[in-house]
């Protein structure tokens, strides 16, 4: 068996103790196979624990000798972690998640240009000031600062997740420092090495 069909199975066969409440982007309750990922790959599909475990080392070793790291802050830098296998969307999950984003994206946009303009949201109570004050990034030298630039936010990420009935939700936005499309690059470059008929195939 390999790891994605014995996972599958072991959902089909609920315990005393699975956990309820949860939204499994894998398999359905039944234990089948979501149909974007019964699409994936057959080299994803069919890895077994070996076989991926070995995948994780070699990823381990190509982040290591590009001398990929990360650092939260107040923490000690760290190696870039990366999952091998990907999180598979459907055409219709990623249909309305691209729209939400894609506002969101002009909303954080608008509030940025803002807020370092005319403070609208500011004048009509719409933020509080201190809110905004307070802050230890605002720059207030920067306030009303005459810009023609449309679209201040350089790089915006947002991070999702889903409810235990599927939708959508938005846990956190990431807009202070534009490192993600690095480690994007890196990400792909280094599963393009490990998983290359996967990647080809994505």
């Amino acid at each position: 068996m390999t790891v994605l069909r014995d996972y599958a199975s072991a959902v089909g066969q609920p315990t005393l103790d699975a956990a309820p409440g949860r939204y499994d982007e894998v398999v359905d309750a039944d234990g089948a196979l979501r149909p974007a990922w019964r699409s994936i790959a057959a080299s994803a599909l069919e890895i077994t624990g070996p076989q991926l475990r070995r995948v994780h080392r070699d990823i381990d070793r190509f982040l290591g000798d590009d001398g990929v790291t990360y650092r939260r802050p107040g923490e000690p830098r760290a190696t870039w972690r990366l999952d091998p296998l990907p999180i598979v969307l459907s055409p219709q999950d990623w249909a309305p998640l691209e729209v939400g984003l894609a506002q969101r994206a002009e909303l954080l946009n608008a509030l940025l240009a803002d807020l370092h303009g005319p403070q609208t949201v500011l004048a009509d109570g719409v933020l509080p000031p201190e809110l905004v004050y307070a802050h230890q990034g605002y720059l207030r030298v920067t306030a009303r600062a005459s810009s023609t630039d449309a679209r201040p936010l350089l790089v915006t990420a947002t991070d999702v997740a889903r409810t235990p009935a599927g939708e959508w939700m938005v846990v956190a936005d990431r807009a202070q420092a534009p490192s993600g499309l690095g480690y994007a690059m890196e990400n792909r470059h280094v599963i393009s090495r490990v998983l290359p008929e996967m990647y080809r195939e994505a």
